[in-house]
């Protein structure tokens, strides 16, 4: 790692208005970034292993089913789809 940003999420931003923020403060970071390295004044460090290994990582043991029997009439897309043991739902 040889530079970090950190952006704090408002309540109130859209997607566009952080994707235009982390834009900005993203080519910002790249170019000073490079140009301390060039520059010989900065030096990678190893990133942190609480930040390299996935958290909550979704494990998936079981795939999801199609009826392939079904008419599409009956519904097309998700509704033709089984995919409770991917996902269960509460159905109650």
């Amino acid at each position: 790692v040889c530079g970090v940003l950190t952006e704090t999420i408002r309540p109130t931003d859209t997607s566009g208005e952080l994707l235009e923020r982390l834009s900005d403060a993203g080519s910002t970071l790249l170019q000073s970034t490079l140009d301390g390295i060039a520059a010989g004044a900065l030096s990678p460090v190893p990133q942190p292993a609480s930040r390299t290994a996935p958290r909550n990582a979704p494990s998936r043991t079981t795939r999801a089913t199609a009826d392939w029997a079904r008419p599409m009439s009956q519904g097309a897309g998700p509704s033709r789809y089984d995919a409770s043991q991917f996902c269960p739902l509460d159905r109650s």
